[in-house]
């Protein structure tokens, strides 16, 4: 009887260490999710519009991924995302996600829309009278350099902001009609006909 008693112990011992081994080990042998999944269910949340889902599921994928074209187009939709949600805290998130990537993956595919969604965001909080982005907004609508995609977000943001302040820079932009300008100067005048601006109707 005492063999038995001493048999039942050492298995049951060995069961609480088996089970103490796993408590400790599991996490480790735990699976992360697969990354298409997770970005196709951010992307599944942000057609529906649950935009912070989305951002939450896209901010996953990226912790998830080592392509670094998929890191840079997560960072994007993340960004995107939050700037949907229209909190300040969140916008000012978003932007420095694209600052992030534009630090990290400036040649990536998304790049021009990056751009063009940070100068949107940065008219946002411009509006809400974040003095930073006040800054960043009269800087962009100034920058000979700068993707007419972004310039030209910059101006619409800057027309709402400070007419007195973008009018003349629209005014400089359409009366330059050099081939190089062509572009930029094309939407310029778009911008300022949409603004109703007669002073450039016969430019």
């Amino acid at each position: 009887m005492s063999r038995i008693i001493s048999n039942a112990a050492g298995t049951i011992g060995l069961i609480l260490l088996l089970l103490l081994f796993l408590s400790v080990t599991g996490p480790a042998f735990s699976a992360d999710p697969d990354p298409e999944d997770v970005n196709r269910d951010a992307r599944e949340a942000l057609n529906k519009a649950e935009y912070a889902e989305a951002a939450k599921l896209f901010e996953e994928s990226r912790r998830l991924t080592t392509e670094k074209e998929e890191i840079s187009r997560a960072l994007y939709w993340e960004a995107f995302s939050r700037s949907r949600l229209h909190q300040t805290r969140e916008l000012k998130r978003a932007v420095e996600l694209l600052h992030q990537k534009e630090m990290r993956y400036a040649d990536s595919e998304t790049q021009a829309e990056s751009e063009a969604l940070a100068a949107r965001i940065y008219g946002e909080l411009a509006n809400r009278g974040e003095a930073d982005a006040i800054r960043e907004v009269h800087r962009q609508a100034n920058a000979e350099g700068r993707r007419v995609e972004t310039r030209v977000a910059a101006l619409q943001s800057l027309l709402e902001m400070d007419p007195d302040r973008a009018l003349p820079i629209l005014e400089r932009i359409i009366q330059d009609d050099t081939p190089e300008n062509r572009e930029l100067r094309n939407h310029a005048v778009m911008v300022a006909c949409h603004q109703g601006g007669s002073r450039f109707q016969k430019m």
